[in-house]
């Protein structure tokens, strides 16, 4: 366990500084803010799940921020609601290294032909519970419309 052992030097030089700075310092301030998360600092050092650094969550995060741009001009709430669950799936196959088309493809032809399976596939729930419509020109799926001619 090298790394608790540099914490432990860390933390004794840290406290050193305190010491030879005045309260109201920038530094003092800091290092006091470096002390009062101490416990989650070392987290890491006892469980190995725990990565050393929070890349992953910078990452993130910087995307949610762009999107939260972007989302100014998505037109209306449902379309900021779709944008949020398209970029949340997004984010989760990147961090699965999943090609996030190659998934969302998948997943729909896969919904389309458990519908169409199932005989749901022409019917739309609407919000006030009535269904409409029905199978009249609702088209196949890719493959099964090029199946269906071969």
């Amino acid at each position: 366990m090298h790394s608790a052992s540099v914490l432990v030097e860390l933390r004794e030089q840290i406290l050193t500084w305190k010491e030879q700075l005045l309260p109201r310092h920038p530094m003092a301030e800091a290092i006091s803010y470096a002390i009062s998360q101490w416990t989650e600092l070392n987290v890491f050092c006892s469980d190995g799940a725990v990565p050393i650094d929070n890349n992953v969550s910078e990452r993130e995060m910087k995307r949610l921020v762009l999107n939260r741009k972007n989302s100014l001009f998505v037109g209306n709430p449902r379309g900021g609601r779709t944008a949020a669950i398209l970029s949340s799936l997004t984010s989760t196959c990147r961090r699965q290294d999943v090609d996030p088309q190659l998934y969302l493809t998948q997943f729909l032809i896969n919904l389309s032909m458990a519908n169409l399976a199932s005989g749901r596939f022409g019917y739309i729930r609407h919000r006030n519970g009535s269904t409409k419509g029905h199978n009249r020109g609702i088209s196949l799926p890719y493959s099964q419309r090029h199946l269906s001619t071969m």
